[in-house]
């Protein structure tokens, strides 16, 4: 008999299914064996203790009876739980003459049907089981949506988004009392479900009721693949549909297009991006992601390097291609010094269509006065009339006026390895000026109530790593919007909301993390998809990291620490600043991992919420810490000298 203890069937972990009575082998299980076999597995959590005797401390009456999990307490009191495959669990408590005593319970987890986000049930391998004493604990290691419990609906996570997942479900078995634990330490506690409940009569929330159902997110009813009709199916025979889910996963890989999309033909040998898609280009290939309203119907000049653009019935909305390495005979004098760029966000390409060029008295040239001829390495504009200013996305990049020395250009031209404007003139001198391409976009609104774009010295942007970059705020700037790729609306502020802190864009996902003072707003876009979703993850309050003071005391890190970024599959990640030396990381006051003089020390930790897993990441290894089943486990991994590299 051990402390928090508990045996399962072999096939039960490994199936995640319960079999019927009358096929299963019946086993005797022994409470002073702990030793594994192929039909039960022992896990053991803190010290073994064993109880002397032979005598028998519970049988089963019929096969309906028969056990799938027990566990065990042991302290002061002792206590054992038994989960039969029929009717209400079995709780046994240990009496001060050693007999055990049955106490009926009015739990029956048959009635119990838990969905994650997909709307699929939540089954055993996302759920460990703690006990103290009388009060029995399941613990999530996945998102739980909606929790129903004897045909009353007792949680769902789109009431109360800001305060989180659950992290446990709790049940007093002996006063019928139900505690739902939430991410942000919330707790909802139902003394007794039949009468605090109504029968489960639910119907689909309206759209302005949704806490995620903003202006720019409407998802599509009807195009749902016939994997989420089943799982509707299923929820409905529960009492309620489907759009009680929050958010499906379909939101993240969704290939529907809107009836109103325009197509758009991709040119292969355009290096610059359009109005209607972005290009990024490197020098070994070429991307294109098409902007909202947009799809991908044909590809010219160019072959993909995988797949066709083939409508119906897939829809293109990223798509990518190898460089021809095409020149054109007139561009072969240009200077051409390419550099290798393995951040695919610096090589996004300006949009062409976003460039004003100003002649005399600043009146707009116009497309006559000028020559266009483009290759697989470069973009030219040649100009048949004098140039005296040049403006891109309402910003002026150069000016005639600020040096005259030079003349009027003649030309300019872009390369395909980076976003410099090269200004040419008739005497061979080139003036090189950097394009800024924005990823995102952010407004506030001004004293005078109009909206106005964050200027680049309002925030500080760095790059965190590779494809990501991380805006902080100046304090005292409030952000009230933030849109992707100009046409994109992702976030807007509501009345009475607090501001953003800081924004993380991430390219591979087209996801942007807002974080506020107590929680993430995470909105993705996802890979090849048309629609943006979202998700809120309040901030651990659990997970303590540590430093040494001068003197030896340890103090608790705090955000001028670390940069704090939180993904879209609920991923904290902490990424010390330079010098900051952390020896311990805690979690729910139980320590996890030291700093040992042997190992470097950490330079960023990744704590994955529903994943049940912490990385300590250091430069030559990392530490990974895993729960199963309740038990953490450690295994430190050795980085490759490659890895180390990048």
């Amino acid at each position: 008999m051990t402390n928090n203890n508990f045996v399962e069937p072999t096939d039960y972990e490994e199936k995640q299914d319960l079999y019927d009575p009358e096929d299963c082998d019946l086993i005797v299980l022994d409470l002073n064996n702990e030793e594994k076999n192929d039909k039960y597995t022992y896990l053991k959590r803190n010290d073994y203790k064993e109880y002397s005797g032979n005598s028998f401390v519970w049988e089963s009456s019929s096969k309906n009876d028969f056990t799938f999990l027990t566990l065990f307490y042991d302290g002061d009191e002792k206590y054992i739980v038994i989960f039969p495959y029929v009717g209400n669990l079995i709780l046994l408590r240990k009496s001060d003459n050693g007999s055990w005593i049955n106490l009926k319970t009015c739990v029956n987890f048959n009635k119990l049907k838990m969905f994650d986000r997909r709307g699929h049930y939540v089954v055993a391998k996302f759920i460990h089981y703690e006990l103290q004493k009388f009060n029995l604990k399941m613990v999530f290691s996945c998102f739980c949506e909606v929790v129903i419990y004897e045909g009353n609906l007792i949680y769902k996570h789109c009431d109360r988004p800001l305060n989180g997942y659950p992290y446990s479900l709790s049940f007093n078995l002996l006063h019928n009392i139900i505690s739902i634990h939430l991410m942000d330490e919330s707790i909802i506690t139902y003394q007794n479900v039949k009468k605090e409940l109504p029968d489960l009569k639910y119907s689909p929330l309206k759209q302005n009721d949704n806490f995620y159902y903003t202006s720019h997110y409407t998802p599509n009813n009807e195009m749902i693949d016939y994997k989420i009709q089943k799982t509707i199916k299923k929820i409905q025979l529960e009492g309620f549909k489907y759009r009680d889910i929050c958010l499906f996963d379909i939101n993240f890989h969704d290939r529907s297009v809107d009836i109103e999309s325009e197509h758009a033909i991709i040119d292969g040998n355009l290096i610059m991006s359009t109005d209607k898609y972005v290009t990024f280009s490197s020098l070994g290939h070429r991307g294109f992601d098409a902007r909202k309203g947009f799809y991908f119907s044909k590809m010219i000049n160019r072959s993909l390097i995988r797949g066709y653009i083939d409508y119906p019935p897939y829809v293109r909305t990223q798509v990518g291609t190898r460089r021809s390495y095409n020149l054109l005979p007139e561009n072969r004098d240009l200077e051409y010094k390419p550099r290798s760029n393995p951040d695919y966000l610096s090589c996004m390409k300006p949009d062409i269509t976003k460039f004003k060029f100003y002649g005399n008295d600043d009146i707009e040239i116009k497309s006559d006065d000028t020559e266009v001829c483009y290759d697989d390495l470069f973009y030219v504009i040649k100009f048949k009339t004098e140039l005296h200013r040049v403006v891109y996305d309402g910003k002026e990049y150069w000016n005639y006026n600020n040096n005259k020395n030079n003349g009027f250009p003649i030309k300019i031209y872009f390369t395909d390895y980076n976003n410099d404007m090269n200004v040419c003139f008739n005497d061979g001198k080139i003036e090189k000026v950097k394009i800024k391409v924005l990823y995102i976009k952010m407004f506030k609104t001004d004293e005078f109530g109009n909206r106005v774009m964050i200027t680049d010295k309002e925030y500080k942007v760095s790059k965190i790593e590779r494809d990501k970059r991380l805006y902080k705020l100046n304090e005292g700037v409030k952000c009230t919007e933030i849109w992707h790729y100009d046409g994109e609306f992702v976030w807007k502020h509501k009345e009475g909301d607090p501001y953003p802190i800081s924004i993380v864009y991430y390219y591979y996902f087209r996801s942007i993390s807002i974080r506020f003072e107590s929680y993430f707003f995470v909105s993705v876009r996802g890979i090849g998809n048309l629609t943006w979703g979202s998700l809120i993850f309040p901030i651990p309050k659990h997970v303590k990291l540590y430093k040494l003071d001068k003197i030896g005391n340890k103090l608790e890190l705090n955000y001028k620490d670390y940069d704090f970024d939180c993904n879209y599959f609920g991923s904290f990640i902490y990424d010390l600043k330079k010098n900051v030396e952390c020896v311990e990381l805690k979690f729910h006051g139980e320590t996890l991992w030291k700093h040992e003089q042997s190992q470097p020390y950490p330079h960023s930790f990744d704590y994955s919420v529903f994943g049940a897993s912490i990385t300590v990441y250091c430069k030559t290894l990392n530490v990974n810490i895993d729960r199963n089943n309740g038990i953490w486990d450690t295994e430190i991994v050795v980085n490759k000298p490659y890895l180390m590299s990048n």
